[in-house]
């Protein structure tokens, strides 16, 4: 597709454009579910799907992956399926529908944040 838009004279702004509207949202579809299973050569078949699609959008200004990323003001796939991650263990709580799902904190379950393994023992300074 991005051949195509580019043969028929978009340039690299448009065609960046296309790849985040049209490609990157197949790439990370449900990421949120699969993220944590993907294996690591897995994870880089998918960031070379968009490590082409940098090719093909800067065409010879290509130079380098970081480059064509910081060009086309992409961030890695990997990257942002951690922040999508991260994002959703946020809200998660937040969500009316949701709050089951979550167990309590200890602080909420015990009343201390942290276990206390020895509550009887005496803790003596080394000099």
């Amino acid at each position: 597709m991005l051949r195509s838009l580019k043969m028929f004279g978009f340039d690299s702004e448009e065609l960046s454009v296309v790849y985040s509207g049209y490609v990157k949202p197949i790439l990370e579809y449900a990421s949120v579910v699969w993220h944590s299973s993907i294996s690591v050569k897995q994870s880089k078949e998918l960031e070379s799907i968009q490590k082409r699609a940098c090719r093909t959008i800067l065409g010879g200004d290509y130079s380098s992956y970081h480059d064509a990323l910081v060009s086309c003001k992409l961030d890695p796939l990997s990257d942002r399926r951690v922040m999508h991650c991260r994002r959703f263990a946020e809200d998660l709580p937040k969500n009316e529908r949701t709050p089951s799902l979550i167990p309590p904190t200890r602080l909420e379950r015990h009343g201390r944040a942290t276990p206390t393994f020895f509550p009887n023992s005496v803790l003596i300074p080394i000099p």
